[in-house]
């Protein structure tokens, strides 16, 4: 599929619609305008809500992290920019949370590890 094909996928109510974000967040590392997509995805109202289990002492994770963190995984100065914003649009208690889930007392000092 297209960016632009999983874009409205994601947009949609279709049931496939958070393996289309994953699908743009694994182009986003190599593709500025799939990072910019997921930059725009990041403010719909099912993201900020969606919640997963993960392994935080929290019982469920935002689907909005994970957005920032898959845009911070890359080398591209763009690209972490756009996680930066992102991530200064969550609530401040959220983005303690963030902070503390990646091990980072910055979100600027965020970067995965090799193998994470």
């Amino acid at each position: 599929m297209s960016n632009v094909e999983l874009d409205e996928l994601a947009q949609s109510a279709h049931d496939d619609r958070v393996a289309a974000v994953f699908a743009l967040c694994s182009r986003a590392r190599t593709d500025h305008a799939a990072a910019q997509m997921i930059g725009e995805l990041f403010d719909l109202r099912w993201v900020q809500e969606l919640r997963y289990c993960g392994r935080f002492p929290r019982p469920k994770l935002s689907l909005a992290w994970a957005l920032v963190e898959e845009l911070l995984a890359t080398d591209d100065p763009e690209t972490r920019e756009i996680g930066y914003a992102a991530y200064a649009r969550l609530a401040s208690v959220e983005q303690e949370d963030v902070l503390v889930w990646l091990g980072v007392d910055r979100i600027e000092d965020y970067h995965r590890r090799t193998g994470d």
